[in-house]
């Protein structure tokens, strides 16, 4: 049985199949310390980039998952996890993957400029990781991915807590 299918939202769409689903899920920027940010390519949305992060477990808090995350398609222990933010436009959050499951997201948006480790992509999920700085022009990424960016540049210049 695969990873995904143990998974809380495995089992779940085993029952509900790909109707649409409020999906509780952290994001995570991690910031170098030359103010760059890790992103990497998606397996699913191939030629999409997007930032660590994913699914909440039945049994596991925001920043657990957020720690869990990082590491598995990293291979950065994130040391120290800041909220600087909380995604749930739908109009922009609701998703449809490619399998055709429609997921609208609850995104706890988290900082990390504190982490540890050797980078190393997850080839099921991150192959390819790569530092960008946010004055450049992004590669092709997600709109929530880059609402989340965007978020981000504000709650840098401004401290504030994003509601995005």
């Amino acid at each position: 049985m695969s990873a995904f299918a143990q998974s809380t939202l495995g089992r779940l769409r085993a029952l509900v199949g790909p109707r649409p689903l409020l999906c509780p899920c952290v994001r995570i920027v991690l910031e170098g310390p030359d103010a760059t940010v890790l992103l990497h390519e998606r397996a699913d949305f191939r030629g999409m980039w997007g930032l660590p992060g994913g699914h909440i477990e039945l049994g596991e808090s925001a920043e657990q998952a957020a720690r869990r995350e990082t590491r598995e398609e990293t291979g950065l222990d994130a040391r120290v996890l800041l909220p600087f933010g909380h995604a749930s436009n739908p109009a922009v959050e609701t998703v449809t993957l490619p399998n055709g499951d429609v997921c609208q997201y609850q995104a706890v948006l988290f900082h990390c400029s504190q982490f540890e480790g050797t980078l190393r992509g997850d080839p099921l999920e991150a192959a390819v990781l790569r530092w960008v700085s946010l004055d450049e022009a992004p590669p092709p990424m997600m709109p929530h991915v880059r609402a989340t960016l965007e978020a981000f540049r504000r709650y840098r210049r401004n401290g504030e807590f994003q509601l995005i």
